[in-house]
């Protein structure tokens, strides 16, 4: 299931970017779909480390 934070920001129009390492989920399993399927529909997925290196 989506998140409603990141969903809501998607829906106003906002461009996303979510680092994957820094979020958690209740199992690794729901975590990677998250990760893998759900978040790359609406924000570019990056690690936190790329996310540093863009700054």
């Amino acid at each position: 299931m989506l998140n409603p934070p990141p969903a809501n920001a998607w829906e106003l129009g906002f461009n996303l970017v979510i680092a994957e390492d820094a979020c958690s989920a209740a199992s690794a399993e729901q975590h990677n779909n998250s990760i893998n399927h759900i978040y790359p529909r609406i924000a570019r997925v990056r690690s936190v480390e790329e996310i540093l290196n863009a700054l």
